[in-house]
């Protein structure tokens, strides 16, 4: 209650100061929650286990399992190339759900004689573990791993990344000599693509986790394709383009109009991607 004969000025001044401060309390509280809770805001893992690969429409697939160098056992999906020497599609998903969200994409490069190794992180699908940044590099190393002890070369590796598997992909390239990488939907580094969505949060000072593809995507020369929407909310086309910017060459951009985050091969995604590596193949056999 104002008190009696006191100067409107001030109980304006008074109120504005009260009001300030909830709402500094709020966005502190905000930004706060947001800290605490990035890992969970950030993987959205699934962790239940995903079914066969035949109960997912992928029946040519089959179970296979890898150990990482920190001793976790994951399981991930595998067919192998129609032909000895025929490239293998190694797929990294991206953040949220699980292996079975991303089976269906194998059969477009399956059809076309393709081996695919799909890999499900730590945390995910009922795998042990949970997911982070460098985890995620060591389930990388591990399926790269199981591939050499199969007998398969990296001249036949695609790294193939998928939004956060972008990350996970770039680093497998800066890691090991592979020729090809086909990265959908990727942004430039973690904290820039949640600023896109979450700039109040200051995510460039508070992000724990960085997957900073800007800043190795300039020291690895893989031929390059990457594939974006033009409608993309959680990693926005200039991202895609920054990166592309960034990137040697050979290299080539698609983006494709219409298309969202995660609905690029309703777009064509998959056709454009397999008439990319055939074209790869043919400069290869030259």
């Amino acid at each position: 209650m104002q008190k009696q004969n006191e100067d409107p000025t001030k109980t304006m001044a008074r109120m504005v100061l009260q009001l300030f401060g909830i709402t500094l309390s709020l966005y502190i509280l905000a930004v706060g929650v947001m800290y605490f809770k990035q890992h969970d805001f950030l993987y959205l893992a699934d962790t239940t286990a995903p079914g066969t690969p035949a109960e997912n429409e992928v029946p040519n697939m089959k179970v296979v399992e890898v150990e990482t160098e920190d001793g976790l056992k994951l399981f991930g999906w595998f067919v192998p190339p129609k032909k000895k020497n025929g490239k293998i599609i190694v797929m990294f998903h991206g953040s949220e759900g699980n292996i079975k969200h991303r089976a269906i994409k194998s059969t477009v490069f399956d059809r076309e004689g393709y081996g695919v190794y799909i890999a499900e992180y730590r945390g995910y699908g009922g795998n042990p573990g949970v997911p982070n940044e460098e985890g995620l590099y060591k389930d990388g190393r591990a399926v790269i791993k199981w591939l050499d002890g199969k007998g398969y070369f990296h001249d036949q590796y695609v790294l193939y990344g998928d939004s956060i598997g972008s990350g996970v992909a770039v680093q497998m390239a800066l890691e090991y000599q592979i020729k090809l990488m086909v990265l959908e939907a990727p942004f430039t580094n973690l904290p820039e693509a949640a600023g896109a969505r979450f700039s109040w949060a200051m995510p460039g000072l508070l992000m724990k986790e960085k997957f900073d593809n800007y800043e190795k995507i300039s020291k690895i020369n893989p031929a390059l394709l990457i594939i974006q929407g033009d409608s993309d909310p959680i990693t926005p086309p200039r991202l895609a383009k920054k990166l592309f910017a960034a990137a040697n060459e050979p290299k080539s951009i698609m983006i494709l109009k219409g298309a969202s985050h995660a609905d690029l091969f309703n777009f064509g995604a998959g056709q454009i991607i397999v008439g990319w590596l055939k074209f790869q193949e043919s400069k290869e056999k030259k």
